[in-house]
């Protein structure tokens, strides 16, 4: 779906998708909350609006569908933290139609929703914010409060990809991975912890943990890349 308030560059974007064998549709800013609704693709909104529009009706598109990737065209891009979990990329207005073209493909490609990613994370702030982020990038993702409930879903659940945070209540990080890793030697591990936890964090490496992010600075495109660099995508 193509979104813009001028019909010329409505037109111009669609054909040129049109072009790459993509099914496209072309609706003003007025009637896109309706048409993204039931959306099942991708979602491109070509702002030439005043500076901030596009992320003003980037955000009521998402409010009306919380799956469909985003791209926006000609706003400032905004850090990953501000973005998350509005769009999954922002561009100049003037890119060239290659590079908007790889970002479409990028993400009407997407990622396989049979790919699970378990999350484990006590706090259920975290939780949510990094569930909402990796969903919006395709994954798939199943989430436990604790090392118990992961070692239980893993008994049920073929996740192919685990985050794991350090401090936890009853079973920590630590001893969660030792017992993973029986039942699960070769599942790519990553460890969610605190600054002053980075020592424990190495220790896990030993014990097979692949590597870890430090909250709360994560960066989200370090942890996505990190993960389609474990899962070899």
């Amino acid at each position: 779906m193509v979104i813009d308030e001028d019909p010329e560059r409505r037109h111009r974007w669609c054909t040129v998708l049109v072009r790459h064998a993509l099914s496209v549709h072309g609706v003003c800013p007025a009637e896109a909350a309706a048409a993204a609704r039931q959306w099942p693709g991708l979602i491109l909104i070509s702002d030439g609006a005043p500076a901030g529009d596009g992320w003003r009706l980037a955000g009521e598109l998402r409010a009306a569908n919380e799956r469909v990737p985003i791209l926006l065209l000609g706003a400032t891009p905004r850090g990953p933290a501000e973005a998350l979990p509005t769009v999954q990329a922002a561009l100049p207005l003037d890119a060239s139609d290659d590079a908007v073209l790889q970002e479409v493909e990028r993400w009407v490609k997407g990622v396989p929703q049979s790919v699970e990613i378990l999350l484990v994370d006590d706090e259920p702030k975290w939780r949510t914010i990094l569930q909402n982020y990796l969903e919006l990038k395709g994954f798939a993702v199943l989430t436990a409060g604790s090392g118990e409930e992961a070692l239980a879903q893993l008994e049920r659940a073929k996740p192919q990809a685990c985050l794991l945070d350090v401090k936890m209540p009853g079973l920590d990080g630590l001893a969660t991975l030792q017992r993973l890793r029986v039942s699960h030697p070769t599942l790519p591990v990553i460890f969610l912890t605190q600054v002053d936890e980075e020592q424990t964090a190495e220790e896990a490496k030993v014990l097979g943990a692949h590597d870890y992010l430090v909250k709360p600075f994560i960066s989200f495109e370090q942890l996505e890349v990190l993960l389609r660099a474990k899962l070899g995508r």
